[in-house]
């Protein structure tokens, strides 16, 4: 019983303040709950195409060889052909040098005449396609090298390139081409949306598993340069410029990759830095 109504006012109050919060409390947690489920689906819809490619490269065998490699067995079975070229030349002239006979030489004898087209013969091939292509055995990368015209500066940070990458990893038109010394730049998507409905839009998502010492092959106009991977950096968007200015001009060649990282997010970015070898 209470003994004032000024008692059970207070405990009446003191009973609706206590409901009041524990009510709260509870619409928080099924705010909360509401939020992380809303969070998943916008994360699964936006990287919908990262995950399915990251899922098929569990599954899909290594195929990407070295161009090296793959070109080996073409190559020497084309000389095989020649060294019987060769063997049906010599033979030729065996059987002229034993039926000419002329006492006086009024134009080159047939065994001149052969063995000039002999030595001028070519043995050297070029099996390489003339097109630009990036190639990473390493991750089972062998994808297009897309050149772009110089834009004006102010565009650079505009979106500007979202047409080229739908057709391959961009070379920045700025950087000079392979074979030319100085510093290489090519930057492709790590993730995107994808709506968007870009073939390569995840084509640099396997970057971070590159290594120290990994081969990295560029084809340029049918010409091979190769590189080895010797330093991989995470800088902030405002520091890609100076982390790629620590390889110009420092009497070697290079190439620079680049995406953003960590995967499916752009906050940073991840540079890999190769050295020419041949």
């Amino acid at each position: 019983m209470y003994q004032h109504l000024d008692d059970l006012e207070f405990n009446l109050q003191k009973k609706k303040n206590r409901f009041s919060f524990s009510g709260m409390f509870s619409e928080l947690k099924i705010f909360g709950f509401i939020f992380a489920i809303i969070f998943l689906w916008m994360y699964l819809v936006t990287n919908a195409q990262l995950l399915v490619d990251t899922f098929s490269d569990h599954f899909a065998a290594s195929e990407v060889q070295t161009i090296s490699n793959s070109t080996i067995q073409s190559i020497a079975s084309l000389q095989a052909q020649d060294t019987e070229k060769e063997a049906l030349i010599a033979n030729l002239l065996e059987q002229y040098g034993e039926t000419i006979t002329l006492e006086k030489q009024i134009a080159p004898s047939m065994d001149q005449l052969l063995q000039e087209q002999l030595d001028s013969y070519e043995f050297s091939f070029n099996l390489l396609p003339p097109t630009n292509r990036l190639v990473i055995p390493a991750i089972n990368m062998d994808v297009p090298l897309v050149r772009t015209e110089v834009k004006d500066y102010a565009e650079f940070d505009a979106g500007m390139f979202d047409k080229e990458l739908e057709n391959g990893v961009v070379k920045y038109p700025t950087t000079p081409d392979p074979g030319q010394g100085g510093n290489t730049f090519f930057f492709g998507h790590t993730s995107q949306e994808y709506w968007k409905k870009n073939p390569y839009g995840t084509v640099f998502r396997n970057i971070p598993k590159l290594k120290q010492d990994d081969l990295i092959q560029v084809v340029r106009e049918g010409e091979l340069h190769e590189y080895r991977v010797v330093k991989t950096v995470i800088v902030k968007p405002k520091q890609v410029n100076d982390s790629y200015l620590e390889y110009v001009d420092i009497g070697k060649e290079y190439i620079t990759l680049m995406g953003c990282y960590p995967i499916g997010k752009i906050s940073e970015r991840m540079m890999i830095f190769a050295e020419k070898v041949n």
